[in-house]
């Protein structure tokens, strides 16, 4: 290869940054090798001392706050507490979302969710003092509000099985607290909660004929009942020289001492309790139940324990000192006829997830030194191989100091940052090679340093360009924005030290390894190298100077960015916001219709769980019938913890693990989703499913989910209506469901005050009979005696109600007594007044303004193409009178007016919603990162045009991007999503440092006055070795994550990008620069 004053024949100049800092290096080994000890030692202790976990952590503070305030109708909970609580709240600063729940019955539900990254303390603190500053708003016989957090950091980790052939549910419930007593010792642990088994309490149930043979009222029972427990007396005796401490208890202990209260006296034969009542001490009548399901095998009634962290601790660390707290309890007697299954170990997920990504991190490693063995010789890719264990070292060092923790998004950073952390290495490296190559005899050390000053400024600025595409992603708003934060973290520490050390430790270690001695003999690989070289320059020098082939070539790339531009409008590639992850679990939500008993609900519940129990990939069949499940992150925010009604069911079906199965979860959960709507849900009216599946990034409420607002919630409720109808219409939309409230089987009354008065009965007695007759009342705490071995882990109750076939209609009113002032006994269906129920049962908001939702999941389709499809059908639509008109739209909504003036808005939410701010805001960090390059490159090249053709490279990437994608799409169904858009803005700084290397070395040659095109050949010549390294590295870098079924975007995206835009970019930005910058070239 011939070369054109090399770096000895030039005249010594002033050593830039680079310079001096390699020297320092270079001539002082002693400072290397403290320095890589510290490094390692560092580094190593920061990775074992960083948390690890699953995902970033995310600091969304949300608050439930529920108002009791009985009697009252939907419309006066909204107008006297809803309504006052949500514009006090909305008064405080970063509240992200309000909404609300106003009940009839008097109840009021608002959930307060702040922006992500509001510090949680300050928002509970902030809340609860505005509340306390708006207790005057309170109504009259309103209760106090009563607050919940629901914090992520309250999630469990793990979460415990206990089952058991022969032990009831009450028991496996007092082992659970018997082994949250065990288990809360491991170091780490938080919060931990028993779910599910049954508790004892002693179950008072009243005979309404023996009642009234006796001319007994509840009252009565209920006002002995008090009299006769809770009687506690503390008193001293007193002599000359001691006092004795007398203590005198009257509780109920037992259901014989429940049977023997006296309720009328009579020396001869008294009326006791016992004689109207059947008292027994258990769970009464059962209304939940939580079960495990296994193939071939009777359901077992379960209770579970669940453990969460404390906040900052590592997952795995906690997960197994559990674990091995688990293991000691096993071996005790008493939990000798349990069986304990760990169902969920997100401890065990991070940890497998984080080695398989640490194996895929190394691995990338072990090709990226291969590749760079093959083209720059063993003694340079060693080199480059001790390097990139420190930077990542460093890197964890760096991680540790700022609070970041270990989880696979760090790994994924990292794994991104690999192919770009040793482009600044392979670029020094190989131009000292060159220079010590060819200045035989020359000292060592000096040609080293000025290699490195040679080039300093380039890799410098080729550097900041990356690090200024990916600094903007960290401005990513919303929940997004945490979740993807340690992609721009440590991208950018892992460049920033990559840099360090190419201008340092890897000049000092190529003095090492180096030698004025021939190089290896030259390999396959580099002579091939040598050719293409070669032949590359002679490409560039003839469509140098024949401008027909020029003009041909860089027409003919314009028309392939043309069409590649043309791909997402046909749809060819298609768009999604992310792909869903590969899962050993999901869930099935089963909503029968308002007013179902438990019992038909365990029932149907029972059908769907046997049914998916015959698929072979489904292990077994978590159930929580009426019960709140064991909430995860995502249900969390999808409100899984409020699924306890008894018309309620929801189901965590497991999976086997994915390595043993050929589909996904996603793909098992489709196929499931038929199978029971035609398999059981055809046969059962009015129940529907919801199949709820792991999302990836972070939770929306459903995929698919339309708000309608208003004013008028009968306008409101038939709009929801038409488009749960026009939405049904539209393909890949399923299971959906509309928050419009149902009646269930209800009647209305009022207490008659008037006769109520006349006969001597306060209302209030009406009402407490009524509720303990109809659904029981605490009437007292029950104080079992235990012996030395038993426990009482949670409080019991004395539970009256009458017994169940005395309440199953109407008519048994009659039979349920009040007593009046004269002592006789009054049917309570004699002081009550039936009233027509009022319209509306419940009243929802949505920022404060009235709402219903219509909600949805998507299919084997994404849902940006079933709102495109949306979008016709709501410009035709006119509302349910047919006179609404369209007076506002966005790519959010659509707002209607009708004759009357009455205007309903129709906001697109969901997955559509996240989709679209996540590509504004990775659009936005996009631009911004180009125009921060774009500047950055005008102050250093000191020219507007030069920059503008660097920059004309990025859109080459874009061509080998979304064919690549084209492809993909046409073969297994791949979308471009938001992992692909974060490999785009990568591509961005990959491409222009690519031009800057060129240019680099161009700018030398035009100062040594070589002609324009002998320069271009030159430089193309000199540069494409590691142009090319750089491309290939971070390709093969990518390789190792194409099988992440979420990450595999990103990947492509560098893959198809990268490979496509270096071999355009090499031919298209020598060409571009001869044509603008050929006159001021020869000028010069």
């Amino acid at each position: 290869m011939n070369q054109t004053n090399t770096p000895s024949e030039q005249p010594q100049k002033k050593l830039g940054i680079a310079g001096i800092m390699a020297k320092l290096f270079v001539k002082n080994r002693e400072l290397n090798i403290l320095a890589i000890i510290f490094i390692v030692i560092w580094g190593v202790g920061s990775f074992i001392l960083m948390p690890k976990a699953y995902n970033p952590d995310i600091v969304a503070p949300a608050f439930t706050i529920t108002t009791n305030f009985a009697g009252a109708t939907a419309q006066q909970v909204q107008e006297l507490v809803t309504r006052p609580m949500e514009d006090a709240i909305s008064e405080l600063p970063n509240v992200d979302q309000l909404t609300s729940h106003s009940f009839d019955g008097g109840k009021s539900v608002v959930m307060v969710q702040f922006k992500v990254g509001t510090p949680a303390e300050n928002a509970k603190i902030s809340l609860s003092q505005k509340l306390n500053d708006n207790m005057f708003q309170k109504p009259i016989g309103a209760n106090e509000p009563e607050m919940t957090t629901l914090d992520p950091d309250d999630v469990p980790v793990i979460s415990i099985a206990l089952t058991s052939k022969n032990l009831s549910p009450q028991a496996l419930r007092n082992l659970a607290f018997d082994l949250a007593d065990e288990l809360k010792l491991a170091e780490g642990t938080s919060k931990i909660s028993v779910i599910g088994g049954l508790a004892n309490n002693l179950q008072i149930q009243l005979d309404a004929e023996k009642l009234s043979q006796y001319n007994l009222a509840v009252s009565d029972v209920i006002g002995m009942l008090n009299a006769s427990n809770g009687i506690y007396t503390t008193e001293p005796l007193k002599n000359n020289s001691d006092i004795e401490t007398l203590r005198i208890s009257g509780s109920i202990t037992s259901p014989d001492d429940a049977e023997r209260i006296v309720l009328i006296s009579n020396p001869d034969k008294p009326l006791m309790l016992g004689d109207v009542a059947t008292i027994i001490h258990g769970p009464g009548e059962i209304t939940s139940n939580v079960h495990v399901a296994e193939k071939n095998s009777t359901p077992k009634n379960a209770a579970y324990v669940t453990i969460a962290k404390i906040k900052g601790a590592n997952i795995s660390n906690v997960t197994n000192a559990v674990k091995e707290k688990l293991a000691s309890a096993e071996k005790q007697s008493k939990f000798s006829s349990v069986d304990f299954s760990v169902l969920r170990d997100d401890g065990e997920t991070a940890h497998d997830e984080i080695s398989t990504l640490t194996k895929h991190l190394i691995l990338s490693i072990v090709i990226v030194v291969i590749i760079l063995m093959a083209f720059l010789g063993i003694r340079n890719s060693l080199i480059v191989a001790i390097s990139i264990p420190l930077t990542l070292l460093t890197s964890f060092g760096i991680g540790l100091l700022a609070n970041q923790t270990v989880n696979r998004i760090t790994l994924f950073a990292l794994i991104l940052a690999l192919g770009l952390l040793v482009d600044d290495a392979i670029v020094i490296i190989e131009n000292v090679h060159r220079t010590i190559k060819n200045n035989p005899g020359k000292n060592k050390a000096e040609l080293i340093i000025q290699a490195v000053d040679e080039v300093g400024a380039g890799v410098f600025m080729s550097t900041i360009t990356i690090l200024l595409a990916f600094i903007p992603m960290a401005f990513v708003t919303g929940m997004m924005g945490p979740y993807m934060s340690p992609i721009p973290f440590f991208v950018s520490v892992t460049l920033l030290v990559s840099l360090f050390f190419a201008f340092t430790i890897n000049p000092a270690l190529t003095g090492i390894f180096s030698s004025h001695k021939a190089e290896e003999k030259e390999n396959v690989f580099v002579k091939s190298i040598h050719k293409i070289e070669n032949n590359y320059a002679k490409l560039i020098g003839n469509l140098a100077q024949n401008k027909r082939k020029k003009n041909i070539v860089l027409a003919s790339a314009t028309i392939l960015l043309f069409l590649s531009l043309l791909l997402p409008l046909f749809k060819i590639v298609q768009f999604r916001m992310l792909p869903k992850a590969n899962k050993e679990q999901f869930y099935i939500y089963l909503d029968m219709p308002n007013g179902t008993t438990y019992e038909k609900t365990n029932e149907v519940s029972s059908k769907l769980e046997q049914a998916s129990l015959n698929s072979k990939e489904i292990v077994s069949v978590e159930s929580f019938v009426a019960t709140a499940p064991i909430s995860d992150f995502n249900g969390l925010f999808k409100g899984s913890f409020m699924r306890s009604q008894e018309n309620q069911s929801t189901l965590k079906i497991n999976l086997t693990s994915h390595v043993l199965r050929k589909e996904t979860s996603e793909q098992i959960a489709l196929r499931l989703r038929d199978t029971l709507n035609k398999e059981v849900l055809a046969k059962e009216g009015g129940a529907k499913i919801t199949v709820v599946e792991d999302p990836p990034g972070p939770p929306v409420r459903s995929t698919f989910f339309l708000k309608i607002q208003g004013n008028d919630q009968q306008l409101l409720n038939s709009t929801a209506k038409d488009l749960q109808k026009i939405a049904s219409e539209i393909t890949g939309i399923v299971d959906l469901k509309t928050s419009a409230s149902q009646r269930s089987l209800e009647k209305q009354y009022r207490v008659d005050i008037e006769k109520a008065g006349r006969v001597g009965v306060l209302p209030a007695t009406v009402i407490e009979t009524l509720h303990a007759a109809l659904s029981g009342i605490n009437v007292a705490r029950y104080e079992k005696i235990l012996t030395n071995r038993d426990r009482q882990a949670e409080q019991q109750f004395v539970i009256l109600r009458m017994q169940a076939q005395d309440r199953t209609d109407i008519n048994d009113l009659a039979n349920i007594t009040v007593r009046s002032t004269t002592g006789k006994t009054i049917p309570v269906s004699e002081l009550l007044i039936e009233q027509p129920l009022a319209q509306v049962s419940e009243i929802a908001t949505d920022s404060r303004q009235q709402v219903v939702y219509v909600s949805g999941e998507m299919g084997a389709r994404s849902v940006m193409y079933a709102v495109f499809d949306l979008f016709p059908k709501l410009f035709e639509y006119h509302l349910n009178d047919g006179s609404g008109k369209i007076i506002s739209w966005s790519p959010l909504g659509v707002t209607y007016e009708n004759a009357t003036g009455q205007t309903v808005k129709v906001l697109i939410d969901g997955e559509w919603k996240l989709t679209l701010e996540i590509f504004r805001d990775l659009g936005t960090a996009m631009a911004v990162a180009l125009l921060l390059i774009y500047f950055v490159l005008v102050i250093q090249i000191r020219s507007i045009v030069v920059p503008l053709l660097i920059m004309a490279t990025i859109p080459l990437a874009l061509i080998g991007v979304l064919v690549g994608f084209a492809i993909l799409g046409a073969i297994k169904g791949t979308y471009f999503n938001a992992t692909s858009m974060i490999g785009v803005i990568a591509l961005a700084g990959i491409v222009v440092k690519n031009a800057i290397i060129y240019l680099a070395y161009l700018d030398e040659l035009k100062e040594r006055k070589m002609p324009l095109i002998e320069a271009l050949m030159e430089a193309g010549r000199v540069r494409l070795l590691p142009i090319l390294l750089t491309s290939l590295t971070a390709i093969s870098g990518s390789l190792t994550i194409i099988a992440d079924p979420v990450w595999e975007g990103l990947a492509w995206a560098i893959i198809f990008g990268l490979s496509v835009s270096t071999i355009l970019t090499l031919v298209i930005f020598p060409l571009l620069y001869q044509t603008f910058e050929s006159k001021k070239w020869d000028k010069k």
